[in-house]
């Protein structure tokens, strides 16, 4: 199964399972004993610990402008990272994600 595909299996019977993984990013992103590549890759460990870091500034602020600037800050991260709609069947991009409403805001 390639790397992102979400799986599962229901047995109605006896069954074996075997994983196979494949490491397919450079090896700098695999951290500590991360033998199979199951964990998150290491810059993904960092951008949660700075997302939790922006969600925690973002707190201080009222709830309707904390909900302005959180959805201004969404609409950088999609426009900066996720894959057009176009992209392979089986990758993972925004129409399987809950869609946040384009606002005009400014940069």
């Amino acid at each position: 199964i390639p790397a992102l595909w979400f799986h599962n299996v229901l047995s109605v019977d006896f069954s074996v399972a075997v994983n196979v993984f494949w490491k397919h990013l450079p090896q700098e992103e695999y951290v500590g004993k991360d033998a199979y590549g199951n964990k998150d890759p290491a810059s993904v460990h960092k951008a949660n610990m700075q997302l939790a870091a922006a969600i925690k500034s973002l707190s201080a602020l009222p709830p309707d402008h904390r909900d302005f600037f959180a959805r201004r800050l969404i609409h950088k991260i999609q426009d900066a990272c996720f894959l057009p709609d176009h992209a392979p069947s089986g990758v993972i991009h925004r129409r399987l994600l809950h869609p946040v409403p384009r606002m005009d805001v400014g940069p």
